[in-house]
């Protein structure tokens, strides 16, 4: 053996070596193990886990390696490979754990808007927060990262790995699921955080709408809308605006308008906007959409857009007939009123009555049960309470009827049919209802009220009997209320209706006209105007019949001829449309010459005009005649008014002759027909008053003072029936003395009767309201005179006046005293003039004690005023309607100046006189004394 050193310790064959062992291994991965061995056979193969002993196991080797799989391991292992003569070097193997990612914390970062602070969000649940939160992640890797990240679809968040931290920011602008990807340096980790669930709650948009009015509605031309709106959102309104466009009645859109209402910075708003139809320029036939706008304060700015509210300005023809459909309801209404009142006054006084009456028996009962008086209060307790609740319901229908009354005059204005005997008709209606909820009615409910609670049956039976005489009187003013409105709504028909005769009247000349230049546009306007026409016919129809109902004759018999020319006008606008359509289908069916076409068309186009114009005239004429019928109407009611006062008038006279008679018959020692004749004239003398009464509820000229007078005549009347059924032949000097009374009060209210029947007669109005308003005016200026004068007998230091100044004051005091009998002629009876009269008196009798101070002065100054009051019209209650009135100064104002400065003749007034439209509403009378003022004031230098 040449080497046998070599060959014992194996250093002439190639050495064993482990193949590339890794350096770490997975706990519970197994490891497998390749050794080169070459010119080997077999070789043994050592193996040590920590705590474990050496162990050896013997491999075969092939084609000059052998390998072997140990594991799963779960501790570190050295490897040693050996052939008996040489050995690897100890390979150590380590076992690590695996990788994973946790210890994820994330913190939520709300937008500033929500003035919310940042808080911790738990991991592995659904993370919800609202939209633009920033979430801050952060975590730890048990190995060394390369890189971690969040993926989502086509979206990757990247984090800053640090070691074995990390950390990064996620804008939450939508939700969805993102996973986890993690690489350290081994390669992928796999144990990673399960999927991050973003749940991104967007911001809620903010909530408006318009509260009032609920639904589209219609408005007048000048009218202003009251509009209520509320917006809200979870976190604050920023912007509310209102937003409008105008639709023009032909179809054509106006560009919309925005108007800022509030710029809240709330979570919640409400407020109101006016609209006024005058300022946006709304016409009959108009529409105006209208929206509320909300934005949020969000960084989105989000914006939401309420219903749309669309306001109707109503067309002429349409407004005329609402204004006809509201006159006859609120007539309607305050007859039912008036009838109730009169039921509701008659419970009250039977009630009064009843009460009287057990009264008086239990006086004359010796020892009634204690029971029966407890149920006889309570039955009367309970039956006041029923009472005075029914009361102060019929007042609530009252005010009502008094608010509808002004918004009838508002609607009669827009449709331009409030001329100003319409307007006195209205502003009567308006008075009576107003006057007619008296402080003393209110008074005797609250009485009556307080005697319930107290369950004093004398104050109770006291206060029914007086709130029985309110509730009498307020029946009287309702039942005058209901006759005035149902008249201003027959006037207002009437009104209304010859409006509209005149308008389909000038529609019907253009058709014609343009009939006449064959316009073909004008064809298709003539069956319309037809349907229109018959329509009109049949309105004014059942008008006339409505006022024969009233026993009217000079209306209905002039309607009547009205309704017959709009029934020929809508005949002839039938036919034109009719021969249009038949010359159409003509041309189309026959084949002619270009001249025989011309030549038919010609003659088809004057035809169709021909029947036109024949609409128009009768349309013409229909109008003119409906004007007629409501000036004789309104001057049958005025001679019918005085015919029913020289009546009465007549009969009271008469039954004064019989009563004074009756009276010398007694005087004389009577007669066996003395008690028959005395109930006679008693019956009489009701009659007469029953007619007084329906005359007073149709006009002011039957004044309170006769009907005063008349019913204190009925009351004598009653007082010597009454004495002369009991009286006995001694007595017979004491019935004559009845029956002369009665008598002389007959004859003083035959004497008052005639003063209103000359009041009536010289009137220009069948109510008699505009002379009273008119006498109201003449006697504030005289009182703002005497006023004048009186402040000018007030002395320096105080005290009174001198020898002068008190002959001045006495003067000045009958003055005053004839100013009250002015006004007791002017208000003739009615409660506020007696008032004011009343209160004239007194500083009369203080101007003659010669006291002149300033506490008289300031008595003077508000009699002053409540005449002012007194002699305002219908106006002066639209104008308070709006509200106070307010000053503003002028903002950049514009001064127009005169292009022609030189200019004579009529362009050189200083004030252009008013055109006939503008007083068109106006009567004869009011129209000459407005073209007297501007002749007046463009004299004056």
């Amino acid at each position: 053996m040449r080497h046998p050193v070599g060959a014992w310790t194996g250093a002439l064959i190639p050495p064993l070596t482990i193949v590339d062992p890794p350096r770490e291994v997975m706990r519970g991965d197994s490891l497998r193990v390749r050794i080169l061995a070459p010119s080997r056979r077999t070789i043994a193969f050592h193996t040590r886990a920590t705590g474990a002993p050496w162990s050896e196991r013997v491999l075969d080797v092939s084609n000059g390696a052998a390998s072997v799989t140990l594991g799963p391991l779960d501790a570190d292992i050295a490897l040693v490979a050996t052939d008996g003569r040489t050995q690897t070097d100890t390979v150590v193997v380590r076992v690590t754990d695996r990788p994973f990612v946790g210890d994820v914390a994330i913190r939520a970062i709300y937008p500033a808007y929500l003035d919310r602070p940042a808080e911790p969000v738990p991991a592995g649940e659904t993370v919800r927060v609202p939209r633009g939160t920033t979430l801050v992640i952060r975590g730890r890797a048990s190995a060394v990262l390369d890189a971690v990240a969040l993926v989502r679809a086509l979206d990757t968040i990247r984090f800053e790995p640090d070691g074995h931290n990390f950390a990064g920011r996620l804008n939450a602008s939508s939700g969805g699921r993102w996973m986890w990807i993690a690489r350290g340096e081994r390669g992928p980790v796999a144990d990673v955080p399960a999927p991050l669930d973003v749940d991104v709650i967007p911001d809620s948009a903010p909530h408006v709408e318009i509260v009032d009015p609920a639904h589209d509605t219609m408005t007048l031309v000048g009218n202003q809308l009251m509009l209520r709106a509320a917006a809200s959102d979870d976190h604050g309104v920023q912007t509310v605006t209102l937003r409008s466009w105008r639709e023009m009645a032909n179809g054509t859109a106006m560009p919309g308008i925005e108007q800022p209402l509030a710029a809240p910075s709330a979570p919640e708003w409400s407020g109101a906007a006016t609209i006024d139809a005058s300022v946006r320029g709304l016409q009959p036939g108009d529409a105006l959409h209208v929206t509320i706008a909300a934005t949020d304060n969000s960084p989105w700015r989000q914006t939401t857009v309420s219903r749309e509210l669309v306001l109707h300005v109503p067309s002429l023809t349409a407004q005329r007939e609402l204004a006809r459909s509201m006159g006859d309801s609120l007539a309607a209404r305050a007859t039912r009123a008036a009838a109730e009142q009169k039921q509701l006054a008659q419970r009250t006084d039977d009630a009064a009555k009843s009460r009287d009456r057990s009264s008086t028996s239990q006086g004359k009962s010796s020892d009634p049960s204690a029971s029966e008086k407890a149920a006889m209060s309570y039955r009367a307790a309970e039956q006041s309470k029923a009472l005075a609740s029914q009361q102060q319901q019929l007042q609530e229908q009252v005010k009502s009827l008094q608010k509808d009354a002004q918004q009838l005059g508002k609607q009669l204005q827009a449709a331009g049919a409030l001329d100003s005997s319409l307007s006195r008709q209205l502003a009567e209606a308006q008075q009576m209802l107003a006057q007619a909820l008296t402080p003393e009615l209110q008074q005797q409910l609250e009485d009556v009220q307080k005697s319930t609670r107290q369950q004093s049956p004398d104050d109770a039976r006291r206060s029914m009997e007086q709130l029985a005489k309110a509730q009498q009187a307020l029946k009287q003013q309702l039942e005058r209320s209901a006759e005035m409105l149902k008249r201003a709504a027959l006037e207002g028909s009437m009104q209304t209706l010859r409006d509209e005769a005149k308008d389909l009247a000038k529609q019907e000349r253009q058709t014609a006209d343009k009939m006449q230049r064959a316009d073909s546009g004008a064809v298709k306007d003539a069956a319309p105007l037809g349907e229109r026409s018959h329509q009109l016919a049949n309105e004014v129809q059942q008008l006339a019949q409505r006022l024969q109902q009233e026993k009217a004759e000079s209306g209905p018999k002039a309607l009547k001829e009205g309704a017959q020319h709009a029934q020929q006008s809508a005949e002839s606008m039938k036919q034109a449309a009719a021969k249009s359509g038949a010359q159409g289908a003509q041309q189309q069916g026959a084949q002619q010459n270009s001249a025989q076409q011309q030549s038919a068309q010609q003659q088809g186009a004057q035809q169709q005009a021909a029947a036109a114009q024949q609409g128009a005239q009768q349309m013409e004429q229909a109008a003119q005649r409906l004007s007629d019928a409501r000036q004789q109407q309104i001057q049958e009611w005025k001679n019918g008014l005085t015919k029913d006062l020289d009546k009465s008038i007549q009969e009271t006279m008469q039954l004064a002759r019989q009563q004074q008679t009756l009276a010398d018959q007694a005087r004389a020692g009577g007669s066996p027909s003395l008690k028959g004749d005395q109930s006679a004239v008693q019956q009489g003398v009701e009659k007469v008053s029953e007619g007084v009464q329906r005359a007073a509820r149709q006009s002011s000229h039957v004044s309170q003072q006769s009907q005063r007078a008349l019913g204190d005549a009925q009351q004598r009347v009653q007082e010597a029936t009454r004495q002369t059924a009991d009286a006995s032949p001694n007595g017979q000097q004491e019935t004559a003395g009845a029956m002369q009374e009665a008598a002389q009060a007959l004859n003083d209210a035959a004497t008052k009767l005639m003063a209103d029947r000359q009041r009536a007669a010289n009137g220009q109005s069948a109510s008699g309201f505009s002379e009273m308003i008119e006498k109201m005016r003449q006697l504030a200026k005289e009182q703002g005179s005497l006023n004048g004068q009186s402040a000018s007998l007030i002395p320096g230091a105080g005290g009174k006046p001198g020898g002068e100044g008190s002959e001045q004051a006495r003067s000045l005091a009958k003055s005053q005293r004839g100013l009250a009998q002015k006004m007791d002629e002017a208000g003739a009876g009615e409660a506020r003039a007696a008032q004011m009269a009343k209160e004239m008196r007194e500083i009369a009798s203080q101007l003659e004690t010669g006291r002149v101070d300033a506490s008289l002065l300031d008595r003077q100054q508000k009699l002053f005023h409540r005449l002012l009051d007194a002699g305002l019209t219908l106006q002066k209650d639209e104008r308070e309607d709006n509200g106070k009135r307010e000053a503003e100064s002028a903002i950049n104002p514009e001064i127009a100046e005169p292009a022609n400065i030189n200019a004579t003749g009529r362009a050189a007034l200083k004030y252009p006189e008013p055109t006939w439209s503008e007083l068109r509403g106006l009567s004869a009378e009011e129209r000459q004394s407005v073209m007297e003022y501007f002749k007046r004031i463009n004299a004056e230098p």
